[in-house]
């Protein structure tokens, strides 16, 4: 992982625990790339129109009222599937996974919360990887 995306993850884990959740869904690691503000998934966002009050206030308008904040996050299987196809990206040059491979993995998802709420929002694998391929690399 680049040092952005070991940032974002933090990010994720903080965001579910801050929630009350044990597990690291789909959602969390959304508004952790929107949180981290650097690296070429955060830029891209913004340039997508997509905000961490917009997000924020979508997942706890879905999100159930935790029980019990105490104890570590989890990942879901969906959250594992975003690393793997992260993961498989980096094959194609790069060595390391960075935040951008990351959000590629979540509009990959053919459900989730995350992928949800960024298709609602205008926001596709397509879009991404258009601005990916313009982008210079900043991670």
């Amino acid at each position: 992982f680049t040092e952005n995306a070991g940032m974002v993850l933090k990010l994720t884990l903080n965001e579910a625990m801050k929630s009350g959740e044990k597990e690291l869904r789909t959602e969390h690691l959304l508004l952790g790339l929107l949180l981290s503000r650097k690296g070429r998934a955060a830029s891209i966002l913004k340039q997508l129109g997509i905000s961490l009050r917009g997000v924020r206030k979508t997942v706890d308008s879905l999100r159930e009222a935790a029980e019990d904040n105490q104890g570590l996050a989890y990942a879901t299987p969906g959250v594992k599937n975003v690393i793997e196809i992260a993961r498989a990206a980096t094959r194609s040059g790069t060595q390391a996974i960075g935040s951008e491979h990351l959000l590629v993995g979540l509009l990959s998802q053919k459900r989730g919360v995350a992928a949800h709420i960024l298709r609602e929002h205008g926001v596709t694998l397509g879009k991404v990887r258009a601005l990916l391929r313009r982008a210079e690399p900043q991670e």
